[in-house]
């Protein structure tokens, strides 16, 4: 299908109003009973926020979101208790590591 010419360079930003639709994804409920926010912080130096959320699901199951949102753009991860605790484990390795070269902190600059 051939846009009109007065379509073609805005149908990313406006497709409805030159008679052309994206595909729409099927929405999907998630089986979600139970999200309790837990931490919420501030990374440096990009600002992207990151939210570790408690969710419990209605198979009787409980998974540790973590939401990152950069700007406009979402990133989810529902993850285990395993798969936390070694995600964990790894990062206060790398920390320490750092901490222990003398490298510089978040936030400090160089």
């Amino acid at each position: 299908m051939r846009l009109p010419q007065s379509c073609q360079a805005r149908v990313v930003r406006a497709p409805s109003k030159c008679g052309f639709r994206a595909p729409q994804s099927p929405v999907k409920k998630l089986d979600e009973i139970e999200i309790r926010k837990l931490h919420k912080l501030l990374a440096s130096p990009y600002r992207q926020e990151i939210e570790l959320q408690h969710v419990l699901h209605q198979a009787d199951y409980v998974t540790l979101r973590i939401r990152i949102r950069e700007q406009k753009r979402f990133t989810i991860f529902d993850i285990d208790e395993p798969t936390a605790r070694a995600w964990g484990q790894a990062m206060l390795e790398w920390a320490d590591t750092l901490a222990q070269a003398g490298q510089v902190k978040a936030g400090e600059g160089k």
